[in-house]
């Protein structure tokens, strides 16, 4: 018998070197100066140029592009939790008051950004499910109750992809047994340990879905953030000097509408004037929104 000192190397192993991981990231990028939902549109336009560019001549793509596609799309989705929160800290009062317990680590303290430190209370978090996506954003925000039936809706299909991107990430697309049972083992039992191939109508369903998610999560938090800014007998917290005329109102509506509003969705949302004039009929006392001082003086000189 011949004496192999290697036999324990069943297979070659090629030498590394540490990376040099602080190249790899663009140091004077900035945080760009649009909405989260303005980005994550944006983001997802990008995956869907990506791999649109490398769809094979019959229409076809390949198993493992539809997992990178997919998990790109979750990724757009956790990415648009993080920028709002972020600046929903920033802005709200009430959100102020529901984190202002919350710790962060040390080292984000000292090495974050002012304005980007409240990114630090979401390290460890997972948006890819209804602990982080619906549970934690309340607990952040500060929002109180049971969730609109159009959340519910939409989250009960949102669970179903991260069930599928549980599987991308930790199994190579194949479906996993607890994976199958979430999505319902009557369709899904024999189909354990297969590989997930989407086809383009798969990935753009997916599409659709996500965004119509993000969508809801946009217009839920948003009219939950204004409601409770208006003073009433059972809220007195949080509330905004609310004027109820536009030119005094201007500045703190802009906040919240810049937070949340769309100019890349089609269509994009409404003037920011034309739904401060909704919110103030809706919200405000009878007569809202009043005529600006001004106007008011022109129409005593008529």
């Amino acid at each position: 018998m011949t004496n192999n000192p290697n036999w324990n190397n069943i297979v070659s192993v090629q030498v590394v070197h540490r990376p040099d991981t602080w190249l790899m990231f663009r140091e004077n990028a900035s945080d760009p100066q649009i909405s989260p939902i303005d980005s994550f549109i944006k983001n997802t336009n990008i995956i869907n140029t990506l791999y649109f560019s490398s769809i094979g001549p019959e229409d076809q793509i390949s198993p493992e592009l539809g997992s990178l596609v997919l998990l790109g799309y979750m990724s757009a989705v956790e990415s648009y939790f993080r920028a709002m929160l972020r600046r929903c800290i920033q802005i709200d009062p009430s959100t102020k008051k529901a984190v202002e317990m919350m710790t962060i680590p040390y080292g984000a303290a000292v090495h974050h950004e002012p304005g980007l430190l409240p990114e630090a209370l979401f390290e460890g978090i997972s948006f890819a499910g209804k602990k982080g996506a619906i549970d934690f954003v309340k607990s952040v925000l500060g929002i109180k109750g049971h969730l609109p039936s159009e959340v519910e809706t939409t989250l009960s299909f949102f669970l179903s992809i991260c069930e599928i991107r549980h599987c991308c990430v930790h199994r190579f697309g194949k479906l996993g047994s607890q994976n199958a049972f979430r999505l319902g083992s009557e369709q899904h039992a024999d189909l354990i340990e297969k590989p997930f191939e989407p086809t383009i109508d798969d990935l753009q369903n997916i599409s659709d879905i996500l965004r119509t998610f993000v969508k809801t999560i946009n217009n839920w938090v948003w009219t939950e953030l204004l409601n409770r800014t208006v003073s009433s007998s059972t809220n007195t917290f949080g509330t905004l000097p609310w004027e109820w005329r536009w030119s005094n109102d201007k500045n703190i509506f802009e906040n919240y509408y810049c937070l949340f509003c769309s100019l890349e969705d089609s269509p994009p949302s409404r003037s920011m004037f034309d739904i401060y004039v909704d919110f103030a009929t809706h919200c405000g006392p009878s007569g809202a929104p009043f005529p600006d001082e001004e106007e008011e003086e022109e129409e005593e000189a008529d």
